[in-house]
């Protein structure tokens, strides 16, 4: 062993195999899991909004067929009932809204230990690298001291006594008379040539074993998950391999590293924005859905004491309108920005949002017994909230004859959630709905 390169225990094989431990494989079947998961809450969120809505327009005459009486019934006459399996629990609104929000904080943490792993893997990376323009001067310096040696006094002078011996031994055969003195001669210069050839081997093995050392020296880097159809340094012949090769294999790898790196700087402050304007977003409509509720509370209150709402419930109206005039106007502000952005997933789940309160709209006012001719002001602005979108300027803007027809419609269940109960239990209910900020704790 050469007392000029310091030993290393760890090698790497000759063939690097390909299904080590890459945490970067990990990172990435993680943040599908998550995207999965969090496509599956956004189509919750977009079912809860649109089932929350579309169930009071639908309202009508049931024919029996979704009774609990005939569903016991199908269960009992059916042989086979008991091994189905039941469906999956459905996903709530509200759990949706809280999954989406933990489905970003999971993948923002994702991100960030991605990015410490690549911060490791780069800089491993650059110690191979200082480690090869190392070896290379190393072996630059071994291959300039054999090439003096070769080049040096005593190797030209082995060369022209040997060319001078072979003169003699001619010379012999010619010269008789000279033989007893030129073969003294001739034995004096065949010592002297070995004794220089010996000097000459004795210092060329040392160096030649010192470069036969480092070229087998291999740095401590271990090789990124190999993709489909993709030759890489490792899959070389080992005797191939060349410092130059390796050099270039690992600048093209730190470069890869660096620009997947600089995409997950860019996703992770695109999650940490995102998600404090989703915050934002849900804390507005969630506190329009609170006090939608207290209102409903506080007019089914009056009606069962008889006391006469008249003036109070024009004022209400007015207030809600001008509420969901302004949350409506706070999330198209997001949407617009998260749409600048190219924020997709903020751009889904504020779209559904705003798409419910523009339906909310159109189901409140018939609830407070007020016609689309008699829409309150909102404000001394004078702003009214915004009609349907243009998206649903075609639909048909027909309200159930019941709504037409009863004086004093109540809110939908679904929306108000308080159809049924007493305005203490409104109140305790609106006190069991969690802060929007909670959202956002870890």
């Amino acid at each position: 062993m050469s007392t000029l390169l310091p030993f290393r225990d760890e090698r790497l094989p000759l063939a690097a195999s390909t299904y080590h431990h890459d945490p970067l494989v990990f990172i990435d079947r993680q943040t599908k899991y998550i995207q999965r998961s969090l496509q599956t809450f956004i189509d919750a969120q977009g079912e809860g909004l649109l089932s929350g809505l579309g169930h009071t327009q639908t309202d009508g005459p049931s024919d029996g067929s979704d009774t609990p009486t005939s569903s016991r019934a199908s269960r009992t006459l059916s042989p086979t009932s008991s091994s189905r399996k039941l469906p999956p629990r459905k996903i709530g609104l509200r759990t949706a809204r809280e999954r989406i929000f933990q489905s970003i904080y999971d993948l923002l943490k994702l991100r960030e230990e991605e990015h410490a792993i690549l911060s490791s893997q780069i800089d491993e990376r650059d110690t191979a690298l200082r480690e090869i323009e190392s070896f290379t001067a190393k072996r630059r310096s071994l291959e300039e001291a054999i090439s003096a040696i070769h080049n040096g006094r005593d190797t030209q002078r082995a060369k022209s006594l040997r060319k001078e011996a072979h003169t003699l031994e001619t010379d012999i055969l010619e010269l008789e008379t000279r033989l007893y003195e030129m073969k003294a001669r001739h034995r004096h210069l065949i010592g002297e040539i070995s004794d220089i050839e010996n000097s000459v081997d004795a210092k060329l093995s040392s160096y030649n074993e010192s470069l036969s050392l480092l070229q087998s020296d291999n740095p401590p880097v271990k090789p990124l998950s190999q993709r489909v159809n993709e030759s890489t340094f490792y899959a070389l012949n080992p005797e191939r391999r060349t410092l130059a090769i390796a050099q270039d294999h690992w600048k093209h790898e730190q470069q890869e590293i660096q620009q997947r790196q600089q995409k997950v700087d860019a996703e992770i402050v695109a999650l940490e924005e995102g998600g404090g304007v989703w915050k934002r977003a849900i804390a507005d409509v969630s506190g329009f859905e609170k006090k939608a509720r207290g209102v409903h509370a506080t007019l089914s209150a009056q009606e069962e004491d008889g006391a006469p709402i008249g003036d109070s419930k024009e004022e209400v109206a007015t207030s809600v309108s001008k509420d969901l005039e302004d949350v409506t106007q706070h999330l198209q502000s997001y949407l617009a920005r998260a749409e600048d952005q190219n924020w997709k997933l903020l751009v889904c789940c504020i779209s559904a949002e705003l798409e419910a309160l523009r339906l909310a709209k159109r189901l409140l006012l018939p609830a407070f017994g007020i016609t689309d001719s008699e829409e309150p002001s909102a404000g001394s602005s004078g702003q009214t909230l915004q009609g349907p979108s243009s998206d649903h300027l075609d639909e048909p803007q027909h309200r159930p004859e019941s709504a037409l027809e009863n004086d004093n419609p109540e809110p939908p269940s679904d929306l108000l959630k308080d159809e049924d109960h007493h305005a203490d239990n409104a109140s305790r209910s609106e006190d069991d709905e969690p802060d929007p900020s909670w959202l956002l704790e870890t």
